[in-house]
């Protein structure tokens, strides 16, 4: 009588309608088959007459369980609830080690190709474009492969190192001395200047305009 006294009085009827529909809609979901478990027999209370029998209440168990736990089950139909429940947990610890490992190689992986992908030189198509500069009136700088062809020519119209006086890409010369264009070095009147000293005596220092 105290039974059924605290049943009506805590437990009205249109609760335990409400858990039994929502025994009948339990679904794993994202939980884990521990935690599905937990919350399959807290519901199972409110409706002993659904799981009367082991058999039904394996059924009810497996229809909820995720669908790649269910379909692995198929062909291993279990004798008792607790084989069904046994069953389900190694499935999800086998599928949970499988995931690691693929987690695991695909950093693994990415790891290598970055580290390949720095210690590869460019070759093919995606090799460097050669720099090239520029000289003072605009003219452009033969790059460094170029540079290789000239080693040791000088350029008698502008002095560079880089290439002959036949490929300067100036179209006058300029002075060695004071690198101003219009005349050469020998014509140079800065360095006659400086270079001529102007002594005046016997013993004094020559003075320089």
């Amino acid at each position: 009588m105290f039974h059924d006294a605290f049943e009506r009085q805590y437990f009205p009827a249109t609760f335990c309608l409400a858990r039994r529909q929502e025994f009948l809609n339990l679904k794993q979901g994202d939980r884990s088959i521990l935690e599905y478990n937990a919350e399959f027999s807290r519901l199972a209370e409110f409706c002993p007459q659904l799981v009367a029998q082991d058999y039904d209440r394996m059924h009810q168990f497996t229809q909820g369980l995720a669908a790649y736990i269910r379909i692995r089950m198929l062909g291993f139909p279990g004798s008792s609830y607790r084989e069904v429940l046994d069953r389900a947990l190694f499935i999800e610890m086998t599928q949970q080690q499988v995931s690691l490992e693929k987690g695991n190689e695909k950093q693994l992986s990415q790891k290598r190709g970055n580290r390949s992908q720095g210690s590869r030189a460019p070759s093919g198509g995606s090799s460097r474009p050669q720099k090239t500069g520029r000289t003072t009136d605009g003219g452009s700088r033969p790059s460094r492969g170029d540079r290789k062809d000239f080693r040791g020519i000088t350029c008698f119209q502008c002095g560079s190192k880089s290439h002959a006086r036949n490929n300067c890409p100036l179209d006058h010369a300029i002075c060695f001395y004071c690198k101003l264009p219009g005349h050469e070095s020998r014509n140079c009147t800065l360095k006659a200047q400086l270079e001529t000293p102007k002594v005046t005596s016997q013993g004094e220092q020559p003075s320089q305009s």
